[in-house]
């Protein structure tokens, strides 16, 4: 499969199926996206833990670990290494002392805002490709699509 769809990277659109079109611009933007971040220094484990806290920053460590999707002992870990990095801070909840909330540091926040840079970036790259009202028309389709995936999905799992 893999061999397919990077051989046909930007020259046989007419052979792949929506499927395949929609994985390999996935694929080719979180390399691109990985790339970058990388080169800018920021660690991969963090990323998903960082982007979660921008839009809810004080939030407590589980509820980060259901939004980030990944086990609370995992992020506990991760949650570690960001605090000795200087990129959150971590406290005892003052109604709940069982709570640890997480914050960003400013270093945490600049940080964050370097990823959301990264990602205007490639927002833009893509759009520029469409007009306006094909940019909408196709978000709407997709998000038409991730939908029925999400639902097809959960019906798989709750059986």
């Amino acid at each position: 499969m893999n061999e397919i769809i990077n051989n046909c990277r930007g020259n046989c659109g007419e052979g792949l199926s929506v499927n395949m079109v929609i994985g390999d611009i996935a694929l080719v933007l979180a390399e691109a996206i990985n790339r970058e971040n990388d080169a800018s220094g920021i660690p991969n484990g963090y990323r998903a833990i960082l982007f979660h806290l921008a839009g809810n920053n004080g939030i407590s460590q589980l509820e980060l670990a259901r939004l980030v999707g990944i086990k609370p002992p995992t992020v506990s870990v991760s949650l570690q290494k960001m605090e000795a990095d200087g990129f959150v801070t971590r406290k005892t909840d003052s109604d709940d002392q069982r709570r640890t909330i997480v914050s960003l540091t400013e270093k945490g926040r600049d940080t964050a805002m370097a990823m959301f840079a990264v990602f205007s970036r490639y927002d833009a790259m893509l759009n520029g490709a469409l007009t306006e009202e094909e940019t909408e028309q196709l978000r709407a389709l997709l998000l038409k699509v991730r939908e029925r995936v999400v639902d097809k999905s959960s019906e798989k799992t709750s059986t």
